[in-house]
C-alpha cells in the first residue's frame, strides 16, 4: 500500500513521513552544493577540496575516476568527476571516512 506522506503522518498519528521527505530533500541539496562548490580547485588538473581535515582529490583513471584521500587511492571507480564528488560527499556524511583513518592511524 503506498499513501503520500499527509496520509501516512494522519495514519501513524506522527510528522515522521514530512521529516523523512524533508531530510532527503536537504541531504541531496547539500550534495548538490559539495559537487559544485568553488572550493574545488584544480591542482596539476586534478579536482581538490580540503573537508573535515581531510584532502579530497578526483583522480582519473583512464575512463573512470577514483577517490584520492590524504594520499589512499581508492578501490571504487566512478563515471564522471561529479559522481565521484558525490561518493565523497557520501561517505564525508555517514561517517565512514573518519571511521576509515581513525582505524588505520
Amino acid at each position: 500500500m503506498v499513501v503520500g506522506t499527509v496520509c501516512c503522518n494522519h495514519l501513524t498519528g506522527t510528522e515522521y513521513a514530512s521529516n523523512k521527505v524533508d531530510s532527503i530533500a536537504s541531504y541531496r541539496e547539500r550534495a548538490a552544493r559539495f559537487v559544485a562548490s568553488s572550493r574545488w580547485r584544480n591542482e596539476r588538473d586534478v579536482p581538490t577540496i580540503k573537508q573535515k581535515r581531510f584532502t579530497i582529490q578526483v583522480v582519473s583513471d583512464g575512463a573512470a575516476y577514483r577517490l584520492k584521500i590524504d594520499s589512499q587511492m581508492g578501490k571504487q571507480t566512478h563515471p564522471t568527476p561529479d559522481a565521484a564528488k558525490h561518493a565523497a560527499f557520501d561517505v564525508i556524511e555517514n561517517g565512514k571516512l573518519e571511521e576509515y583513518f581513525r582505524k588505520r592511524r
